[in-house]
């Protein structure tokens, strides 16, 4: 069975041409002309690959990949965009939060602090992505399916045991007492509260 590509762009001439390039090939497609009616058609026609405009009318293409990565989609997604914007694809990046991640532009350290979601990032045409599998030296085990958001690659402190240690002075617990008796009650956690009330008057 041949794969499956929705297109999601708002030109018609575009998607008339991919479609013909794509089914050539012996791809099956879909189409969708705006973002709206491009999520729906994402279950509709449950797609293997989708190529994604950046600008569309209506909502673009930043906000269906954000839907999309909300819903955690199990596709690969294409961004594409006939005007060239370094700031939206470092977006694109971030809401994308991939694996490996190569910055291959003029100057890529002057976009590496804004980007924010990577497992591993490559700077420039002479760092291609092998060398951080095979020979560079950071840690392979990276965080998959976007997961970059909220997770580091395998590293030396993923093997220590850490403690929180908390401690206040009287003024400390007088300031956060009121708040985190509110936190407390609203959890239905009473005792939570009451303990705090017991440690003020002395108990």
């Amino acid at each position: 069975m041949s794969a499956r590509v929705l297109i999601i762009d708002d030109e018609k001439g575009v998607r008339s041409s991919l479609r013909g390039l794509l089914s050539d090939e012996g791809y099956q497609v879909t189409e969708a002309g705006s973002g709206e009616t491009g999520l729906t058609a994402v279950t509709e026609s449950d797609p293997d690959v989708v190529m994604l405009d950046l600008y569309l009318g209506g909502i673009d293409g930043l906000e269906v990949l954000a839907r999309l990565s909300e819903s955690g989609f199990p596709f690969p997604v294409i961004m594409m965009s006939g005007q060239a914007d370094l700031e939206q694809a470092v977006e694109v990046a971030n809401l994308v939060a991939p694996e490996h991640l190569e910055l291959q532009t003029a100057d890529p350290r002057a976009l590496l602090p804004r980007v924010r979601n990577a497992g591993a990032i490559f700077l420039g045409k002479h760092t291609p992505e092998a060398f951080g599998d095979y020979v560079a030296g950071p840690s392979h085990v990276l965080p998959t399916g976007g997961t970059a958001r909220f997770f580091s690659p395998l590293n030396t402190l993923s093997f220590m045991k850490l403690s929180s240690v908390v401690e206040m002075s009287g003024r400390g617990m007088d300031a956060l007492a009121a708040h985190a008796r509110v936190i407390a009650e609203h959890e239905g956690l009473h005792a939570h509260a009451l303990s705090i009330t017991c440690r003020q008057e002395g108990g």
